[in-house]
């Protein structure tokens, strides 16, 4: 009876649970573009953003836009997925797929059309923004 107990509840954290692999990455994407977000309404003079690969989301160099994404960053600033079979899927208002999100002073998106939502996909689960700069589990 034990065993039986424990091989329903344990096991899957052992060996991996695709849905709750994925429920984290969405929610360490929610951070990191939450922090770059705050970083956005409290640093006016940066250009701060968020670049996004198929398998990593991480400020770019130097918090600079024009920079490459950079993965020399705190654990808690990249999102990477390599490890995993997931991918980071990205689609604005329009269906288009963006590369990065950059914030204006009030912490709302200025590059992307995002009127309705914007979407960070990781499998069935993903992070939305709004143009006012919601950010949340959608």
């Amino acid at each position: 009876m034990v065993i039986g107990v424990l091989a329903v509840t344990a096991a899957p954290r052992f060996l991996g649970n695709d849905t709750e692999e994925a429920i984290a990455l969405r929610d360490r994407t929610l951070q990191v573009v939450r922090n770059m977000q705050f970083r956005a309404m409290q640093n006016v003079q940066d250009t701060s953003c968020v670049k996004i690969t198929a398998t990593i989301i991480a400020p770019p160099a130097g918090h600079d836009c024009t920079n490459a994404l950079s993965t020399a960053f705190d654990a808690d600033q990249v999102v990477d997925a390599s490890s995993t079979d997931f991918t980071f899927q990205t689609a604005d208002e329009n269906g288009d797929s963006f590369s990065q999100i950059q914030f204006d002073g009030f912490g709302r998106p200025r590059n992307i059309a995002c009127s309705t939502n914007c979407r960070i996909q990781i499998s069935t689960f993903a992070m939305c923004l709004q143009s006012e700069g919601a950010v949340y589990a959608c």
